[in-house]
């Protein structure tokens, strides 16, 4: 997680609040662990939904090339919880986003990094438009 010189983290890209079902918990009652993936894809896609320029710019097209969490607290209620986006690394092709799953009290239950490879229509990489950049930076 980047942080800045007092130790807190930079202030989010993207806040978004989900919620977590019943049906979401394992056999020993906690947010099961690939849940997290999915929730993390709901807050990434909600950004890009509230960023309509970046789809004209087609910077929409793009395949996940790492994804890595660390679970820090269980999730052991249903409830709400914000994931918290960062953007951690803007590469020419590539982008790695920074996530926190953060609940009740301020008490951070997992973090974790996603990136991101902007391809065109072969799938080859391709590098992000001005307006992915500057949306970004």
């Amino acid at each position: 997680m980047t942080v800045v010189e007092n130790g807190a983290p930079e202030p989010p890209l993207h806040i978004f609040r989900t919620r977590i079902w019943f049906d979401e918990l394992d056999k020993v009652g906690v947010l099961h662990n690939a849940r997290y993936a999915v929730h993390a894809e709901r807050a990434l896609t909600s950004w890009y939904d509230s960023r309509p320029e970046l789809a004209a710019s087609g910077d929409g097209r793009h395949l996940v090339k790492a994804y890595e969490i660390e679970f820090l607290v269980p999730v052991a209620v249903t409830g709400e919880l914000d994931v918290e986006l960062r953007v951690a690394k803007l590469g020419t092709t590539s982008c790695a986003y920074e996530f926190r799953f953060v609940g009740a009290g301020g008490v951070v239950h997992a973090v974790g990094r996603r990136t991101i490879v902007k391809t065109g229509a072969d799938l080859r990489p391709e590098p992000w438009s001005a307006v992915f950049r500057q949306t970004h930076e």
